[in-house]
């Protein structure tokens, strides 16, 4: 007997902690159907996920033993995936009710990526979350911040895309190992592809992080992103970005103040995370530019920073 693939698959990329696995699963299992499958890729950062696999029969757990970056088990779960679309989250965020049937809505569409909006878990404004977190959310989520048009788009966050998965597997050797969004895209564009935008497809994010956390964070991912894009350039190039890096701090601030500006939201969580917002850039900023000198990631990537336990919502 022929089994039919499922139209969809969710990738969740489990590296923050158990209970904020927990909150996503519980959102995202509630729109589970039979055209859909759920993959959590995780390491030994989770521990047990015998619990796991009873309290979500529907939802498929692929545990490492060993501890692996957040992008290999980015790679794992794309690989693993059998859907026409393949999604992809991470345990910090809660994706919204109609997540899944907005993602294979947007997918009706010709648009090889699909990128979906990252808005704060607790309300516009709100004094509900501590100032570093603000900065944290604004620094990696402001430019995905609704309100935002629809349409084609130069990027999209890695918490909340979704590719048909032809498309993937025409690029397969860009993602194999690791799964970058940033090389991944300039692969598809490289094709004409399309990466489109839907202020419909809504994910909120939400960690709570401390200083050393936040800065040990900042700087990994940092240095990542650095070391990703250098992978091929020659000695001048690499020290030349690296010079340029010096310039990040202010100029990271000066795009998260104008994505808040303009759509006239968070401004009194800016300004509340302004402090933290500029030594989070720095500490990102340092991470970039090493990246760019060695041409390595950070090997502090294996053993990812283990936020606090989630707020409610």
């Amino acid at each position: 007997m022929t089994q039919t693939l499922p139209e969809l698959s969710v990738v969740v990329v489990a590296f923050v902690g158990e209970q904020y696995l927990r909150r996503l699963l519980d959102a995202l299992t509630q729109q589970v159907t039979d055209r859909t499958e759920v993959i959590v890729v995780c390491d030994s950062l989770i521990g047990d996920i015998g619990h796991f696999r009873s309290r979500y029969p529907t939802v498929e757990f692929v545990r490492f033993d060993e501890r692996r970056p957040p992008a290999s088990l980015r790679a794992a779960g794309v690989a693993r995936a059998r859907g026409a679309i393949v999604a992809l989250v991470e345990d910090h965020c809660v994706p919204a009710p109609d997540w899944m049937a907005e993602v294979i809505a947007a997918h009706e569409g010709d648009a090889a990526a699909v990128g979906g909006a990252m808005e704060k878990g607790f309300p516009s404004d709100s004094n509900s979350d501590t100032a570093l977190n603000w900065a944290l959310y604004l620094a990696d989520y402001s430019r995905y911040a609704l309100p935002m048009a629809e349409g084609r788009s130069g990027a999209a966050s890695d918490c909340n895309v979704s590719y048909k998965r032809d498309a993937l597997l025409e690029i397969t050797p860009a993602w194999s190992g690791e799964f970058h969004e940033n090389i991944v895209h300039a692969e598809l564009e490289k094709r004409d592809k399309t990466l489109w935008f839907s202020p419909r497809i809504v994910v909120h994010e939400q960690r709570s992080m401390t200083w050393s956390q936040t800065l040990r964070d900042r700087y990994s991912f940092g240095r990542l992103f650095g070391s990703t894009r250098v992978s091929n350039a020659s000695p001048a190039r690499r020290l030349a970005m690296s010079a340029a890096a010096l310039l990040l701090p202010p100029l990271l601030v000066a795009r998260v103040t104008g994505n808040v500006v303009r759509r006239r939201r968070y401004l009194g969580a800016l300004a509340r995370a302004s402090v933290p917002l500029v030594i989070v850039a720095s500490a990102w900023a340092v991470g970039e530019l090493v990246g760019y000198a060695t041409g390595k990631a950070d090997a502090t990537l294996s053993q990812p920073v283990v936020p606090k336990a989630p707020e409610s919502m």
